[in-house]
């Protein structure tokens, strides 16, 4: 069985992971895309004591596997945050893209959402294609 992080925000990426929740009905994990460390390390607790698979919405939560102690999966919508980060980010978005990217080279699959986005993941973060399956 997987359990499926969801978030709790209104954009894009956490419409999908409630819609695909709901399709799939397996259990979740609900959370903030945005956590202080406090909160972070709660999330942590949980999913470690989650007895399921866990499987990640967004590639921006690749730095919680890191720690998690257990096989996931994570789907990539993108990595160009992770790969070109933006000029003017703050010592910890830094970390924490670094953590993703990190993230993503240990986890047991990915779910990319593009050919591009494989190719991507295996030319910048030297992820070998045998863990990627591209759904569109």
């Amino acid at each position: 069985m997987i359990a499926l992080v969801t978030t709790l925000e209104s954009s894009g990426i956490d419409r999908y992971s409630k819609e695909l929740a709901k399709r799939l009905g397996i259990p979740t994990v609900e959370t903030r895309r945005y956590l202080s460390l406090k909160n972070s390390l709660r999330l942590l607790y949980t999913l470690r004591q989650c007895p399921y698979l866990v499987h990640f919405p967004s590639q921006h939560f690749g730095r919680y596997g890191l720690f998690l102690g257990k096989p996931f999966i994570v789907t990539v919508h993108d990595v160009a945050r992770i790969w070109f980060p933006f000029a003017k980010e703050t010592m910890p978005e830094k970390l924490g893209l670094k953590l993703d990217g990190l993230g993503l080279r240990k986890a047991q699959h990915i779910v990319a959402v593009s050919k591009c986005t494989k190719i991507d993941l295996m030319r910048h973060l030297n992820i070998p294609a045998r863990k990627i399956t591209v759904i569109y």
